[in-house]
C-alpha cells in the first residue's frame, strides 16, 4: 500500500477514539496557520457507526426513526438524533462527512478523504487489531477516547432500585482508563515514533451529570427516546415516542448521547488546554507535534 494516497487522520474506538497520522501532520495551508488533516480513517463501535451495520447481518442497527430526527438525511445507521462524534470532529477539521466502508458506493473518489469502518458491537480486539496494523503502515499519533460513566446511562440506571448511577459499573471503567493510559505509557517506549493523546470522556460526562446547566442539560438521567425492550433498553423503539426538547438531553437512548453532548466532547477533544479533559494535550496540539 502506498503510503502517499492514505489520508492524514484515523479514528477508531472501543472503547477509545484514535486519530492517526499517517503522514507528517504539520502540513498546513499558506493562508492559514491551523496545521490541517486531509483526511479521516475510522474504527470503533456504535459510538462512531454511521451506518456500516445497515449493511451487516445484525439485530444492531439504527437505520430507523426516531435515530436520525434532527440529521439532515434522516435516519442513516448514527445511534443518535443528529450527527455523532466523528462528524462533529470532521467539522472542525473542515472536512466532508465521512463515508461508511459497507456501503457499495463508498469507492473511488467518494473515499478520497477517507472511509469510517465503525460497527455497532464490535469489540476490543477489534480495534487494538486495526490500530497495530495502522502503526505497521506508518501512524504514528493517536488520540483515544475513553470510557465514559457507563453506570450513568439510562440503560444502567434501570437496573437500580433507587435509579442512580451503577457506581459498580462506573468503577470498573475508571480503573480501564487508568490502565490504558499506562499501557499507552508502555506502547510509548516500545513504538518509536508514537505519540498520543486521551480523551477523557469519563470526566467530561460526568461534569454534565453532577451540574447539567454546565452544558445547558435539563435531563441527565433519562432516554430522549421510548426504548425497545427487546432491545433490552439501550435501543430506540421503532417509531416510538421522543422528546421534543432534545439539546436540553444528555442521552438519546438507553446508552448513546444525543449530539448535543458529542459536540461538546469533539470540541474540548480538540482545544481543550485542560489535561483532565485530555491528555497530555489536545488533537490541535497532536496535529503540530
Amino acid at each position: 500500500m502506498n503510503n502517499k494516497n492514505l489520508p492524514n487522520l484515523v479514528v477508531s474506538i472501543f472503547p477509545f477514539i484514535l486519530l492517526t497520522c499517517l503522514r507528517p501532520c504539520n502540513t498546513t495551508n499558506p493562508s492559514s496557520k491551523k496545521p490541517e488533516f486531509r483526511g479521516i480513517f475510522v474504527f470503533g463501535n456504535s459510538i462512531l457507526d454511521n451506518g456500516n451495520n445497515n449493511f451487516l447481518n445484525t439485530a444492531l442497527k439504527a437505520n430507523y426513526l426516531p435515530y436520525g430526527i434532527d440529521f439532515q438525511f434522516g435516519a442513516t445507521g448514527r445511534f443518535t438524533n443528529n450527527k455523532n462524534l466523528v462528524d462533529h470532529i470532521g467539522d472542525i477539521l473542515k472536512l466532508p462527512l465521512i463515508p461508511a466502508f459497507s456501503n457499495p458506493q463508498s469507492k473511488g473518489v467518494a473515499i478520497s478523504q477517507g472511509v469510517n469502518h465503525a460497527s455497532a458491537g464490535s469489540g476490543i480486539l477489534d480495534a487494538t487489531g486495526s490500530n497495530m496494523e495502522l502503526y505497521n503502515i506508518g501512524a504514528r499519533k493517536f488520540a483515544f477516547l475513553n470510557i465514559g460513566p457507563l453506570g450513568c446511562s439510562p440503560m444502567a440506571r434501570a437496573s437500580m432500585r433507587n435509579k442512580e448511577c451503577n457506581e459498580a459499573l462506573n468503577y470498573a471503567a475508571f480503573l480501564f482508563n487508568i490502565q490504558l493510559i499506562q499501557m499507552l505509557d508502555v506502547i510509548t517506549t516500545q513504538m518509536p515514533g508514537f505519540q498520543s493523546v486521551v480523551v477523557n470522556v469519563f470526566q467530561i460526562t460526568l461534569e454534565f451529570i453532577r451540574n447539567p446547566s454546565f452544558g445547558g442539560f435539563s435531563d441527565v438521567s433519562s432516554s430522549c427516546c421510548e426504548v425497545s425492550e427487546q432491545s433490552g433498553g439501550v435501543l430506540c423503539k421503532g417509531g416510538g415516542s421522543v422528546c421534543s426538547n432534545r439539546t436540553s438531553f444528555l442521552f438519546f437512548d438507553g446508552l448513546h448521547p444525543t449530539e448535543a453532548l458529542y459536540g461538546i466532547v469533539a470540541t474540548r477533544a480538540y482545544y481543550s488546554n485542560s489535561t483532565s479533559e485530555v491528555y497530555p494535550f489536545n488533537i490541535q496540539r497532536l496535529a503540530q507535534v
